[in-house]
């Protein structure tokens, strides 16, 4: 079986999941001999899959180990610190970096006989090192910035991230030099708001080698950085509100780009959920009368301009990206179908915003979500996924229900307007149930 009629990079995870335990239960009852069995297990990598999930499980274990272990370690330093000579101190504190290093490189690089537990000895290294940094400064009674540090920590982490090319490490230095970020910008409003850019590039080696965990920690702090640069330069909230539904939008689209690539698969995913989510977070912030209005206090007097570069390069990568997400739309029905809702959704946010009056920015946000509703009903039903139904049902009644709220209108009304959704969402949902089960699948 060739490698371009391998059905891997076609399914979900869930899909996996359900058929290796379901070829256990064929192979004792004789459904499948074990020539086919072995054969839908290469045409899906669920071998494959079995492998990286179990990398992952013991992965996160060794983290969660190695971080145990250096808290321990530095609790018991610390009680001990004040008695400790200086020289002595600081031949502890490098030495113990050093270790930490030295011997997550041997067994991940060298030996490679506990890859794993290597790479979570240099992940651990490179929290010892922020330990150092703040114990360093204690020691010579260093005084400056909080955010100063974390500078630091981030730089250090980011040279063990590239000597090791670790991914977790790159997490860390993009969560330490975000913190740095934010507090240099807010005393800073017009200093850096090519930080995003940095750290985009700076991930660029990792996400080559489809590295999830990098890819992760770039997009949430490049992400969230675009927004606050906005905030930061302009003095105003409603730029910031603008970049978070481009950047959504745009994180939405690449994650179907990803997931075209096997090897890439997981990134996808990622991006599409994080895309998603930042849609419906804004949507809910901005359907609130109260928020839009504050939105509208200071139309178009911005103290800074800075913060169009990076947003103004996210808007022509959205651009990109769904221009090819359009010419070749996602193979699965679901998808092509909810990828123009969330399209659509990402458009009204963003128009809603630049009309700058409340009921503008108000309507824009619920018709968002309504669009993702209808979407999923129309998928549930199409597909028969029960999931996407009721998800889809909720996102249209919440809008119904946070009109209803926030417009004066007559008790009486509301109440009927209520029993009467209510009833419809009752008698949509079991006549959705009876279609499932006369189609008798259900993907969800």
């Amino acid at each position: 079986m060739g490698e371009k009629d391998s059905g891997s990079g076609l399914v979900s995870p869930a899909f996996r999941t359900t058929l290796r335990r379901e070829l256990d239960v064929w192979l004792k009852e004789g459904v499948v001999d074990s020539d086919q069995s072995a054969a839908i297990q290469k045409r899906y990598a669920l071998n494959e899959e079995n492998r990286k999930s179990g990398g992952m499980v013991v992965q996160a274990l060794y983290l969660i180990g190695a971080c145990l272990i250096g808290g321990g370690a530095i609790s018991f330093v610390a009680s001990r610190w004040e008695e400790i000579p200086i020289p002595l101190k600081m031949a502890l504190l490098f030495s113990t970096l050093l270790a930490f290093e030295v011997a997550g490189f041997y067994l991940w690089k060298v030996s490679g006989s506990r890859r794993k537990l290597g790479e979570a000895l240099v992940v651990l290294g490179g929290l010892v090192f922020g330990a150092n940094v703040v114990l360093i400064a204690q020691i010579f009674n260093l005084h400056g910035e909080p955010y100063g540090a974390f500078g630091i920590w981030a730089i250090g982490t980011g040279v063990i991230a590239y000597a090791t090319m670790s991914g977790p490490c790159m997490v860390l230095t993009c969560i330490t030099s975000f913190v740095w970020f934010v507090g240099h910008t807010e005393g800073n409003p017009h200093a850096f708001c090519w930080y995003p850019l940095v750290i985009g590039a700076a991930g660029l080696p990792f996400l080559k080698r489809h590295s999830t965990s990098a890819f992760a920690g770039v997009i949430l702090a490049a992400g969230a950085a675009i927004p606050l640069c906005a905030a930061f330069d302009s003095g105003e909230a409603w730029p910031a509100v603008l970049a978070v539904s481009v950047i959504a939008t745009l994180l939405y689209g690449l994650g179907l780009r990803l997931e075209r690539l096997e090897s890439a698969r997981v990134m996808g995913v990622i991006a599409r959920i994080i895309g998603m989510a930042g849609i419906l977070l804004l949507a809910y912030i901005k359907s609130f009368r109260e928020v839009a209005a504050e939105l509208t206090e200071r139309p178009w007097q911005s103290t800074g301009l800075l913060w169009t570069v990076p947003l103004g390069l996210v808007f022509l990568a959205a651009i990109a990206v769904w221009t090819s997400v359009i010419r070749t739309p996602p193979d699965r029905d679901d998808l092509r179908h909810r990828s123009k809702a969330v399209l659509l959704a990402g458009v009204l946010l963003a128009s809603g915003t630049l009309t700058m009056q409340p009921v503008g920015i108000s309507l824009g946000a619920h018709l968002a979500v309504a669009a993702i509703g209808v979407s999923l009903l129309y998928t549930a039903v199409k597909v028969q996924r029960r999931t996407s139904f009721w998800t889809g049902l909720l996102l249209l009644a919440w809008v119904i229900f946070q009109n209803f709220i926030q417009w004066d209108t007559n008790l009486l009304l509301k109440s009927m307007v209520f029993i009467l959704c209510g009833i419809g969402v009752i008698l949509g949902g079991i006549r959705f149930e009876r279609h499932l089960k006369k189609g008798g699948t259900d993907n969800g």
